[in-house]
């Protein structure tokens, strides 16, 4: 077995050898060109595409290897992934550097993986970790069976999707180590175990060993005391070959022993099971075949998933531990008690199932280190049983005794017949059955003659049925004792129905009837039941046995009903249900009708007599399925209260019928009298919910019956009214017909409106408890009103349709004027229903829909904005806005004429600059490189401004300030969300900064301390992908949402409305919206915007582009052209002031020209367009460009993308377009696409001519490139450009490209969407999807002192003191800068040998300073300087700064004290130090001096001024101090003339006052101060008199006022005009109008009159009929009455006048009776009075209702009595009406069961009655309880095995976690105890093992830890040692180690001498010379044979010679393999 073993490993061991050589051929050498990358999709709910590695071909793109994978891409033609495998999500895709372009290649690539966490950015561990996770995905190697591997790629699968690049270092490094540990591991080589095993205190070799490695794998072998493994730690398990075993770790290594006791004796003596529990009704179940290892046991098919199984145990066993599991899932084992028949083994059998399984017990006992145990396999063998048994003879069935119960095997029959009929049916299917030896299907009857049935001793008849599956049978047997027949008499009265059933229910029929008696022939001594009808509701029934000749007398049913009432209700609350007939005495059939989203059904009966016993029969109806089952229910409710059959009624169209059965309580002559109430249940059909929106879903409501306060649906209603537009075109519905889930099949709703109708029906996939919508049609324009109707109908025989009316009404449109205050505030006017603008007509006038909600926004720069929501309508014709003034802002303008404010610099968008940036790469240099954020998305960095000096740009959600010298962070604010890819720059205007965020966002912050101000959310969203516009007060931008869908261009005013708020809600002033806006930036003036759109469709071939003129106060469109070829227009609008033209780009590769006209209007005729070039231009890949056009001297710049966007050398170019001609004067190549826009610079003109314009490449690393140009170039300037060289299809490509200034290096490489920025000194500044913001600079070339330090000649030890020393950096671009502040020099202590010091630029100072002034969070930044730049041809070259030095005297050390301080008249200073040693050494210091005010002179009194000296002289301060007088001000007066007093002011006299110190004085010398009371000349008042009048026409005045002192002084003043008739005017005479004027003046009131004549009238005389007297009212004889002054006349001429009272006829007067009384159903009452004398004259008077209750109980019902009163004409009348009071009954709350836990007793579920608070266990309330008879018992804890904790230190816990509860936890600290288990050698690490043990709840448990003891290393000494002689080789000697042997270092061979002849003997050893010479020095040997040559690394040469070697090796490996088999087998055989 051990050679068999050791053959397999060296066969397998070989073909690894080879698999591993063929892994180290190159991979072309493989299969040509294929590789392998990993590709993975992950979502945040899982995985997409699982890691795995596919295959592709050098030169495919990324593109390419997903086409070519086994996964749909959707949209990967059109360059943007918009679902996978059919899944659609937003998508981001990365990969190796981030690159997320489908066309670059995948050479080389690593991983590629798509992801829908946008803020996921690339980082290299990401990808390792995909890359790694495809690994162990992909494994073949035993790989997922490694458990450390297993734990790394799940945590790996949980965490990538959220993981950044620093918690994916951590998964990667997990996932690799167990990679790696796996693949070393395989590596190793096996040594051999020895297995010492013993039983019983005996040597064994074990039957079986199974050993399995920490790293998966499984080495097993038989019958054998060695095995080879490779070192490692593994498990084991030892086997007797039975069911003794021993199981324990070991840790394997060369020369290991396992030794082990397996143990002895049989530990589990026996085994049973039963399977319920302690096996009360079924006992033990049967076993077969026991052995000590093993059992069958027979469990019948209907046995549940838990078995009871008891175990017996041996003699002395251990009984603490045995477990169970399933065979093959030792994992889910459970341990279980010895000797218990109370413990289930749960999930060990299926219900109802006739699959068998195997479960295995052990028992074990761990001593020591291993654990013994000894299994016994219970085989679980199902056996048949049947679910029913039936018998049944000629006459009847047969009832079987007992009933059937699949517990009981043996039935009892009793028959009069020869034959019976037993019909069996099985449980499960697969059985087998047969019936007295007759083979039959289940639930098939068979007849069976008794004849030729045996018998037992009692002469009953056998009838076996037997059940056969799996090979097992079981036996059911039918008892049958036949019986003699007798004849019973049935007496009763003639006509009635009477009939006689069987105990299984089977009628009887008589043998023979008289009419009165009926005789019955039936079998001795069985039961039988007759029952006796009358008038089909009447009956008799009666329970009898069959005794010989015996007769009964049948009572006859009484008629008389014993309900009198019957009614139902579908809730507590709900009204009765409609009944069919009303109940009636003699009637027995009723039918209710209940709405079909009921599921209540409440019956209550009313009896005759209370002592009747009613019980309900019908079958249960649920709302999943119709139940077979029937309900028999006790009717116990009073008669007062209702009743609610159990599962009577589901919702849907399916009704239900019922039998109600009332019987007496006693009986006559033994039998039950009872009558029969039939009830049917029909259903009306309803609806649950339904509501209406119009096409633009908006919800239209439905008003019940019109009533628009009702404007909700009631299921029960069923006509309502909608009111909508007459624009509107269809009305949605949203419908559900019930409210919960039933299959109704039978159910329609039909929605119609005119000759359009819709029919829904439903299935299993379609519930009708699912809403849907239907779309209804109207006729759009049209006023008339239309009906729509919704019918809900069933198929049920007596189900009611119902049909909703709904009546559409539509209304006409309304004119609607809108004001604002101010009056030219911008009004932006959307529609709420629709969301589209309206735009007023010409007159401003909008017409709206009446009806619909508006909503207004007006705004005005300078004003607080205003949004006013109104409904258009009658009262709302006139809408009227007005806005408030802003807060003046306290913003200041920070923007110098150098900066760079937005994108494209200045309101042209023309990125020109006259600034010298650098034009050679040797004299660029990279200054500085931040890294501000993360990758290219979410996280990334923004494109910077300049403003004021500094940088401005964002990462995240933060804006930061940004230091232009040291790229330093000077100040954060926080932004409301990110920027999506941040591809933008912020934009500066008014001292704010704004900035464009995701999900259509705009913020604004204050430029200076970036603090918040206002936030634009769009209504539409999206990207904020376009540049910001500015222009007088107001900025203009869009966003973008999709390829195809729309997005808004907005337009806001700038100003912060609200100073007190930072992010307030900015509104619009307007907004347009269209295809959406990418990169679109807009050219505004005063007159128009204009803005480019994209194309509204996917890809680049079949949408255009629309330019679009707007109004930019308005955003009314002015004019559009669409692009005459396809594509998105994605570039700003750039204007060119020399050709008076507008440009933009396309992505159809296009450079378009438009001009427009004052306008705004595009000039006709004036759209040009030139197509661009990229070498190739097919439709799928055009020349496309999103570059904005730089122009200068006529010529345009823009970037070119090749055929494949994102590939290298695809065609990318910097193309030159000559305006003039409008042609493309040439381009120039680039490694990729310049995406972005250009920086053009004219400064260099005047020095060559040239413009240098600098593009980035969109393409790892970046590079940044410039081109120089002139006008009349038609080619590239060749001494400017940069030769590259690439490869493609396997062959090196040279290409001439475009001069690379400068190339990103190492973390700064990456592709690069942003367009540079240049500051006034030359420098550039960019980024890039590194995240980094960087400089570039000229480099300095020269550092200049330009006036020396102060001090310049030091003692001996003195340092450097650069005080007053200057120095100017020149730079390459001939700028200069003074770098005095930031200086390096030494500050060693300076030696009499120092004579210059160098000095350079120190940087960090230049930190240090900036720094110092930052906030604390800020405090911690470091500059990121790196000095580099492209040399020679190669990118990253270092550089450094120059530097220059300072020529310095150094002496030897002195002693100077105190200095002697020399002021000069100047107020200069110095210190003169002398040395105390020699006074001849002096040292002059001049001196710092500062001076302060100490003392201020006044007028007339001196100040004062100090000035005070500092030097430092060898590291000591020293200051002296100098004062000077300051003289006395004096007063400066200035005359003040006098200002006479006038009528309103005082005045004052002459005077004159100090300029200084603000004193008054009389005199012009200033001798008499003065003040100004003394000076003041009171007022004079005014001297108003009497008022002039003046009365206009219309009796309009006013009073005018003169003031006697000025005349100037006039007060025109309106009067209040009061009007009187002070005489009125008759009908024959003139009346008077008299007007008074009243005004107040100065408190006095003055007044005026004036009248008019009122003419007389006449009089004018209508005929008045005559009204005859009534009961109520008295007549009118007819008359004529004048209509002015009302007199009455008798005749026509109004000649003779009357009086009412003349003309009046008397009143008759009314003659009321008693009132009618009526009572409502609520209760409520009415008095109703009618009048003798006019029967119409009715009275209806509500009537105030009281009412009083006599309370009952629960159990008990009250009264209510109710009292009806009125007053009528002073008489009270009052009527009652009572009504019973239903016992209330329990109101019963169910109380959900709470569980018990751990450590706290449940409560079982039961019900409480609300009322009295009494407890029940069921629904009904019958079974009374209590609280402590429903208390559960707390569990208690079940702690199972521990997790352990190792810390460094080597201590360890353990937690143990309750099964029960997860949240209970208990952690233990371990004792650890530590031994050497591996002893450390020369060259192999040792081990120690650490053993923690905890005792927990009595249990002692241990876990283990390793720690590696490091090797000894070798002591070695010198073996072998040998000299040279001449004619034997010597040997320097092997070191070899003392303790191992082992050969550490092989010795060398020292040749041997040769002879050294000399007078023919050698010198050295007298040897004789031979006669044939031998060559000096060499020995004489054999000749060694060559070593052809080895190919180096790389070289493909040799590459076939190497596979005929590895060819003759592979064959001769299978010879030997064959060989060695064969040779085995024959010595096998």
């Amino acid at each position: 077995m051990k050679e068999k073993t050791h053959l397999g490993n060296r066969l397998l061991s070989l073909l690894l050898t080879v698999l591993m050589l063929l892994s180290l051929l190159p991979s072309a050498a493989l299969a040509a060109d294929t590789q392998q990358i990993a590709l993975m999709a992950v979502t945040q709910d899982g995985f997409l595409i699982e890691p795995e590695y596919v295959t592709y071909h050098s030169g495919d793109t990324v593109k390419d290897v997903l086409k070519n994978s086994s996964h749909t891409f959707s949209g990967i033609d059109n360059g943007y992934i918009t679902a996978i495998d059919g899944t659609t999500d937003n998508f981001s895709i990365h990969y190796d550097g981030d690159g997320y372009k489908l066309d670059q290649s995948a050479d080389g690539l690593t991983a590629i993986w798509f992801t829908t966490n946008s803020g996921q950015i690339y980082g290299a561990n990401l990808q390792q970790l995909a890359a790694n996770m495809a690994v162990y995905n992909t494994a073949t190697n035993g790989l997922k069976d490694y458990k450390a591997a297993q734990e790394a790629y799940d945590a790996a699968v949980k965490g990538f999707y959220a993981a950044t690049d620093t918690t994916a270092k951590t998964l990667n490094d997990a996932l690799f180590s167990a990679i790696d540990k796996h693949a070393k591991f395989l590596e190793g080589k096996t040594t051999p175990l020895t297995i010492s095993a013993t039983m019983g205190g005996e040597a064994i070799t074990p039957g079986e060993a199974v050993f399995t490695s920490e790293f998966g794998t499984v080495v097993t072998v038989k019958n054998t005391n060695t095995v080879d493994l490779i070192p490692a730690t593994y498990t084991f398990d030892l086997s007797d070959g039975e069911f003794r075993h021993v199981r324990g770790t070991l840790e394997v290594k060369e020369g290991a022993t396992l030794t082990a006791e397996l143990p002895a004796g049989q530990w589990i003596k026996s085994v049973g099971i039963g399977i319920d529990n302690f096996w009360k009704i079924y006992g033990e179940m049967p076993k077969l075949d026991v052995t000590a290892a093993e059992g069958t046991y027979l469990i019948p098919d209907h046995a549940y998933n838990s078995l009871y199984p008891y175990f017996e145990a041996g003699d002395g066993v251990n009984k603490t531990n045995i477990r169970i599991y399933k065979a093959g899932d030792p994992n889910g084992n459970k341990a279980r008690s010895w000797e218990s028949k109370a413990t289930a083994l749960t999930d060990s059998v299926e219900s109802n199932s006739l699959k068998n399984s195997d479960v295995v017990c052990e028992a074990r006992l761990k001593g020591g280190t291993y654990e013994q145990y000894q299994t016994y396999t219970l085989h679980l063998i199902r056996t048949p049983s049947l679910s029913n048994l039936a018998a049944a003879d000629s006459v009847s069935g047969l009832a079987l005794s007992p009933t059937y119960d699949r517990a009981t095997d043996t039935y009892n029959v009793v028959t009069s017949q020869d034959q019976v009929k037993i019909t069996p049916t099985a449980l499960c299917s697969g059985t087998a059955i047969t019936v007295a030896g007759k083979s039959t299907q289940s639930g098939s009857p068979v007849t069976v003659n008794l004849a030729d049935c045996e018998q037992d001793s009692g002469k009953k008849y056998l009838i076996p049925v037997v059940l056969t599956a799996n090979g097992q049978s079981v036996t059911y047997t039918v008892k049958v004792q036949k019986q003699a027949t007798v004849s019973v008499t049935l007496n009763h009265e003639e006509g009635l129905d009477v009939k006689v059933y069987s105990q299984t229910g089977d009628c009887i029929e008589p043998t023979s009837s008289t009419g009165t008696a009926d005789t019955y022939t039936l079998t001795l001594g069985l039961g039988y039941t007759y029952l006796a009808t009358k008038d089909v509701y009447y009956h008799a029934e009666c329970a009898f046995q069959a005794v010989p000749n015996r007769s009964y007398d049948v009572p006859t049913p009484v008629t008389g009903d014993w309900l009198t009432g019957l009614s139902a209700r579908t809730g507590n609350n709900a009204p009765l249900c409609d009944m069919s007939p009303t109940f009636t005495e003699g009637t027995h059939e009723y039918t209710f009708t209940v709405e079909s989203n009921s599921s209540i059904f409440q019956l209550q009966r009313v009896r005759a007599d209370s002592t009747y016993q009613t019980t309900i029969y019908y079958h249960g109806h649920s709302n999943t399925n119709f139940s077979a089952n029937s309900y028999e229910k006790a009717v116990t409710t009073a008669d007062t209260r209702f009743y609610s059959p159990p599962q009577f009624m589901a919702v849907g169209g399916y009704g239900n019928t019922a039998r109600l059965k009332v019987a007496q309580s006693k009986t006559v002559n033994g039998a039950t009298l009872y009558q029969d109430y039939f009830i049917n249940v029909n259903r009306t059909m309803t609806l649950d919910s339904l509501s209406a929106k119009d096409q633009n879903d908006v919800v239209v409501p439905l008003n019940q019956g019109g009533d628009t306060t009702k404007a909700t649906f009631t299921k029960l209603v069923y006509d309502y009214t909608a009111d909508v537009s007459e624009k509107t075109s269809e009305l949605r519905l949203t419908l559900r017909p019930l409210a919960s889930y039933r299959m109704d099949a039978d159910m329609t709703v039909t929605v119609a409106c005119g000759d359009w109708s819709r029919s829904i029906t439903y299935d299993k996939d379609h519930r009708p408890s699912d809403r849907q919508t239907v779309e209804v049609p109207l006729k759009a324009g049209s006023a008339a009103a239309e009906t729509i109707t919704v019918t809900v109908s069933h198929k049920e025989t007596g189900s009611i349709a119902g049909t909703y009316t709904i009546k559409v009404n539509k209304q006409a449109p309304i004119e609607t004027t809108i004001t604002t205050t101010p009056g030219d505030a911008t009004v932006f006017l959307t529609s709420d229903v629709t969301g589209d603008r309206i735009l007023p007509g010409d007159k401003g006038i909008y017409t709206l829909d009446s009806g619909s909600s508006y909503t207004a926004v007006a705004t005005r720069y300078g004003y607080v904005g205003q949004k006013k929501t109104f409904t258009a309508g009658e009262a709302n014709k006139t809408v009227q806005i007005k806005l408030e003034k802003a807060p003046d802002s306290t913003l200041k303008d920070i923007e110098l004429p150098t900066d760079w404010p937005l994108f494209r610099k200045n309101d042209e968008n023309n990125g020109v600059v006259d600034v010298r940036t650098p034009i050679t790469a040797e004299d660029t240099v990279l200054v500085w490189a931040n890294k501000l954020g993360e990758g290219y998305s979410g996280s990334a960095v923004g494109s910077p401004i300049i403003v004021g000096g500094y940088l401005y740009t964002y990462s995240g959600t933060t804006v930061m300030k940004v230091d232009k010298e040291t790229g330093l962070i000077l100040k954060t604010g926080t932004m409301v969300g990110g920027s999506s890819f941040a591809i933008n720059s912020a934009t500066y205007a008014e001292g704010m900064i704004f900035i464009g965020l995701a999900n259509g966002r705009v913020q604004a912050f204050n430029a200076e301390t970036l603090e918040s101000l206002w936030v634009y959310r769009d209504a539409l969203g999206g990207q904020p992908n376009c540049p910001i516009a500015y222009a007088d007060g107001y900025i203009y931008t869009g966003f973008w949402n999709s390829e195809t869908k729309q997005a808004n261009f907005a337009c806001l005013s700038v100003t912060d409305e609200d100073t007190t708020k930072t992010n307030e809600a900015k509104l619009p002033t307007w907004t347009y919206t269209h295809n959406g806006f990418y990169w679109a930036g807009a050219y505004v003036n005063s007159d128009f915007v204009l803005v480019t759109t994209d194309d509204g469709a996917d890809g680049y071939v079949t949408g255009r582009g629309s330019i679009l003129s707007l109004n930019p106060k308005t955003g009314k469109l002015i004019d559009s052209l669409q692009a005459t070829n396809v594509g998105d227009l994605r570039s700003s609008v750039c204007y060119d002031e020399e050709t008076e033209a507008y440009y933009f780009t396309s992505k159809g590769g296009d450079l378009y020209q438009v001009k427009v006209n004052a306008d705004g209007t595009f000039t006709k005729g004036s759209l040009r367009r030139l197509h661009l070039d990229n070498g190739a231009d097919s439709a799928s890949a055009p020349p496309m460009s999103t570059s904005t056009p730089v122009i200068a001297n006529g010529r345009a710049y823009i970037g070119v993308s090749g055929t494949s966007q994102f590939g290298a050398y695809s065609g990318h170019n910097i193309t030159v377009i000559d305006l003039t001609s409008f042609s493309i004067a040439y381009s120039v190549p680039t490694m990729g696409y310049p995406q972005t826009s250009g920086l053009l610079t004219t400064a260099y003109q005047d020095k060559d001519g040239y413009n240098y314009v600098y593009f980035f490449d969109n393409f790892t690393p970046g590079k940044l490139r410039v081109i120089r140009d002139m006008p009349g170039m038609t080619e590239v300037d060749h001494s400017y450009t940069t030769m590259e060289t690439y490869s493609k299809n396997g062959e090196e490509h040279t290409i001439e490209t475009a001069y690379v200034l400068f190339t990103p290096d190492g973390a700064q490489a990456q592709y690069a969407i942003c367009s540079p920025v240049a500051d006034e000194e030359g420098n550039i500044y960019f980024k890039n999807d590194s995240a980094q913001l960087m400089r570039l600079s000229s480099r300095i070339t020269e550092l200049e002192v330009t006036q020396q330090p102060d001090r310049t000649t030091y003692s001996k030890d003195d340092t450097f003191d650069a005080k007053g020393l200057k120095v100017t950096a020149h730079y390459a671009n001939g700028a200069t800068k003074d770098v005095s502040d930031y200086l390096k020099y030494t500050t060693d202590p300076l030696t009499t040998d120092d004579t210059e010091i160098t000095i350079g630029i120190n940087l960090e100072q230049l930190v240090k300073d900036k720094l110092e002034n930052l906030p604390e969070n800020l405090k911690n930044q470091t500059a990121k300087w790196q000095q580099y730049q492209d040399k020679d041809g190669k990118a990253g070259v270092e550089w450094e700064i120059p530097t220059t030095s300072v020529t310095i005297t150094v002496e030897e050390s002195h002693n100077y004290g105190e200095p002697t301080w020399s002021w000069n008249n100047d107020f200069t200073a110095s210190a003169v130090f002398t040395c105390t040693d020699d006074d001849g050494h002096t040292q002059t210091v001049p001196a710092t001096v500062t001076d302060e005010v100490t003392t201020e002179p006044t007028c007339d009194k001196e100040g004062l001024r100090t000035y005070t000296a500092k030097v430092t002289f060898e590291g000591k301060e020293y200051t002296d101090t100098k004062t000077e007088p300051i003289p006395a001000k004096g007063h400066t007066l200035t005359a003040v003339a006098e200002v006479p007093a006038t009528c309103e002011t005082a005045g004052t006299s002459a005077h004159w006052k100090c300029d200084v110190c603000g004193k008054l004085f009389s005199d012009a010398e200033g001798k008499t101060e003065t003040t100004l009371e003394k000076l003041t000349i009171p007022a004079t008042g005014h001297a108003y008199g009497e008022p002039v009048w003046k009365w206009t026409d219309d009796f309009k005045a006013t009073a005018t006022f003169t003031c006697a002192n000025d005349t100037t002084h006039v007060e025109n003043v309106t009067a209040e005009v009061t009007s009187a008739v002070t005489t009125p005017a008759a009908c024959e005479t003139t009346g008077v109008r008299t007007y008074t004027a009243k005004v107040t003046f100065e408190g006095k009131e003055y007044t005026d009159i004036k009248t008019e004549v009122i003419p007389a009238a006449g009089h004018t005389l209508t005929a008045v009929a005559e009204v005859p007297a009534t009961c109520e009212t008295v007549g009118t004889s007819a008359h004529w009455k004048c209509d002015v002054c009302g007199k009455l006349f008798s005749d026509a001429e109004g000649k003779t006048e009357t009086t009412l009272e003349k003309l009046t006829i008397p009143a008759t007067g009314h003659a009321y009776g008693e009132p009618v009384w009526k009572w409502n159903d609520d209760f409520t009452a009415s008095a109703t009075f009618t009048c003798a004398n006019d029967a119409s004259h009715v009275e209806k008077v509500d009537a105030t209702v009281t009412s009083e209750v006599t309370e009952g109980s629960c159990e008990v019902g009250g009264t209510r009595t109710y009292t009806a009163k009125v007053t009528f004409e002073g008489k009270e009348y009052t009527d009652t009406k009572t009504e019973p009071v239903p016992a209330k009954g329990h109101t019963l709350t169910a109380v959900e069961a709470v569980p018990a836990t751990c450590e706290t007793a449940g409560v079982k579920a039961h019900w409480k009655c609300e009322v009295c608070g009494k407890l029940f266990s069921d629904a009904e309330g019958k079974t009374e309880t209590t609280l402590e008879k429903l208390a559960i018992p707390a569990t208690g804890h079940a702690y199972g095995a521990p997790v352990w904790k190792w810390n460094d230190d080597f201590t360890a816990s353990a937690t143990f976690t309750c099964g029960n509860n997860a949240s209970h936890v208990e952690t233990v600290n371990a004792a650890v105890t530590n031994e050497v288990t591996t002893e450390a050698t020369c060259e192999v690490d040792g081990v120690r093992t650490y053993t923690a043990k905890v005792t927990f709840e009595g249990k002692e448990y241990t876990d283990t830890k390793t720690e590696v003891i490091p090797a000894t290393g070798h002591d070695t000494e010198l073996v072998g040692a040998k000299d040279a002689t001449c004619t034997e080789d010597g040997y320097t000697g092997d070191e070899v180690c003392k303790v191992c042997q082992t050969v550490v270092k092989q010795g060398e061979v020292i040749p041997a001498l040769g002879h050294d002849y000399k007078d023919g003997k050698c010198s050295r050893c007298g040897a004789e010379e031979p006669t044939t010479p031998v060559e000096p020095g060499k020995p004489e040997q054999p000749e060694k044979p060559t070593t052809p040559d080895t190919p180096a690394t790389g070289d493909s040469s040799n590459m076939t010679a190497l596979w005929v070697v590895l060819a003759v090796a592979g064959l001769g490996i299978i010879a030997l393999v064959v060989l060695l088999v064969t040779k085995r087998k024959s010595k096998e055989d």
